[in-house]
């Protein structure tokens, strides 16, 4: 006992006197004035392996509270953080502030703020965290403890009674609702939240408002005044999505939303109505999608595909796939991996014979290995590179160099029997009555980017009239008709080394 009271004191190595201290400590041997020269150590893991074992001892030697409110000063934040943590067990008010302290001072850190979670009063953190603008995450993860220990109300009042909007209301109601209270709400707080989220000007506050709303328990009137703010285009986008997912909690309402999904509506809208279709059983919504595909964009479809590959629905996106109304090159590998495993026979066959690939299959045509790359480039050069060299209008024929010759000749030959995803060919009518033909390069919320060969074109989304997809390639069929020719431009595009666009 006395030499390893000797080694956790003075050993020669911090390893050494780390092992002496835990020695002593499993031998029942341990002393307060060895753990009072462990807790200022030189080294700072001999410091932080001190204060665990402080803190186990502290009914014990009480004093030694004041050993480690001392080390929360402590220039190392692994010793500091066990500090916070250790004094938990402490209390008092010395040891709240010395913890105060810590938080203070490390509360950019999260494993900080969840220390502090689990070791102070949870009141007491909500009035550090408001102190700390920058730290919204810091309220949220407040206000969920608060609402976990059914002690929100306070807070929650705080929110709804204000006249204007703090930084930290968005955060607050955020965490409260992620603490799982919402059902519990009184009808006059949901009143009360319903009326902040159309007053506030605060997208993230009213998305948090509505996060906290308890869903199908909507007072009377709430789907109206939502119908109301979804249909005024002076709104903006975002409170009109919000006002729709409102509409989406009545089942009722599943035409009027519909209205929305329409060219010339804002993104977010649009999506909004996805999102609500999604939890509404039957086939109604899936058929009223699939009869607008031609006009959804591509970020569109990518959405509506939730809707549609659920074990209900997928009979109607086989369907869709079988009557080329849905094109196989839209679907992810996932969504693939979906229909063709998770279905039930027959779909499950229905959909293997028309997203299976056969790769690898012998196929006639041209063979890579009869031609010449260095005549297959100058094909390239006058035929291929326009669209497909340093322009959006056509993919970077280096992506499918490692596909069979075969396969390459096919699709050369007759490129609309398979159209890589993002360079399908729309059709847009303008307002004005003009009409464009590109693929679209890119959506925002406001506007789409229609591509050709010569230009790129935003459009409004609201200058849109119609907006259908065409079911051909931009490229023309038998660019190359003679074996000859293809196969000096396979032997070229067999060689080419994909490098990322600028």
């Amino acid at each position: 006992g006395a030499l390893l009271g000797a080694m956790a004191v003075s050993g020669r190595t911090a390893t050494g006197r780390l092992h002496a201290l835990w020695t002593l400590d499993g031998l029942q041997a341990l002393e307060a004035d060895f753990l009072q020269a462990a807790l200022v150590d030189r080294h700072p893991g001999v410091r932080e392996n001190a204060v665990r074992l402080a803190e186990t001892h502290l009914d014990k030697w009480p004093q030694l509270e004041k050993n480690l409110i001392a080390a929360s000063d402590d220039q190392n934040a692994r010793v500091r953080f066990q500090v916070l943590l250790s004094l938990g067990l402490a209390g008092g008010r010395d040891a709240s502030r010395a913890q105060r302290q810590i938080l203070e001072r490390d509360v950019q850190d999260a494993w900080v703020q969840r220390a502090a979670l689990l070791s102070m009063d949870a009141n007491e953190l909500l009035e550090a965290a408001l102190s700390r603008p920058q730290f919204p995450g810091f309220v949220e993860r407040v206000a969920e403890a608060l609402a976990r220990a059914a002690s929100h109300r306070a807070l929650l009042g705080r929110v709804l009674a204000a006249d204007t909007d703090a930084w930290w209301h968005a955060a607050a109601l955020t965490g409260t609702a992620r603490g799982g209270v919402g059902k519990a709400l009184s009808p006059e707080q949901t009143q009360s939240l319903l009326a902040r989220l159309w007053k506030t000007g605060d997208m993230g506050l009213a998305r948090a408002a509505l996060d906290l709303l308890p869903g199908a328990n909507l007072p009377a009137g709430a789907t109206g005044m939502a119908l109301g703010v979804a249909a005024d285009t002076s709104e903006f986008a975002w409170r009109r999505a919000l006002a729709i997912q409102i509409l989406a909690t009545d089942g009722s309402l599943t035409d009027e939303m519909l209205r929305f999904l329409s060219p010339g509506q804002p993104l977010d809208v649009q999506l909004a109505v996805l999102q609500g279709l999604e939890s509404a059983g039957g086939e109604g919504a899936a058929r009223a999608v699939l009869a607008r595909w031609p006009a959804l964009t591509p970020r569109l479809r990518q959405e509506a595909l939730a809707i549609l590959l659920t074990r209900e629905r997928a009979p109607l996106l086989v369907e869709a796939l079988e009557d080329g109304r849905v094109l196989a090159s839209e679907l992810s590998w996932s969504h693939r991996v979906r229909l063709m495993r998770d279905t039930d026979e027959p779909l499950r066959s229905r959909a293997r014979a028309l997203l299976q690939t056969d790769d690898f299959a012998a196929r006639p045509g041209a063979h890579a290995a009869d031609g010449d790359a260095v005549r297959g480039e100058a094909i390239y050069a006058s035929l291929c590179a326009t669209c497909h060299a340093g322009s959006a209008f056509g993919p970077d024929l280096a992506t499918v160099s490692h596909w069979p010759a075969t396969i390459l000749a096919a699709d050369i030959r007759d490129p609309g029997r398979s159209i890589a995803s993002g360079y399908e060919l729309w059709e847009v009518a303008t307002g004005a009555g003009d009409t464009l033909r590109g693929i679209i390069g890119s959506e925002t919320p406001t506007t789409i980017a229609l591509v050709t060969q010569a230009e790129r074109t935003t459009i409004a989304r609201t200058e849109l009239a119609g907006l259908r997809q065409l079911m051909v390639s931009a490229m023309p069929e038998n660019l190359i008709p003679d074996d000859a020719t293809m196969a000096d431009l396979l032997a070229y595009l067999k060689g080419l080394q994909y490098r990322p666009r600028p």
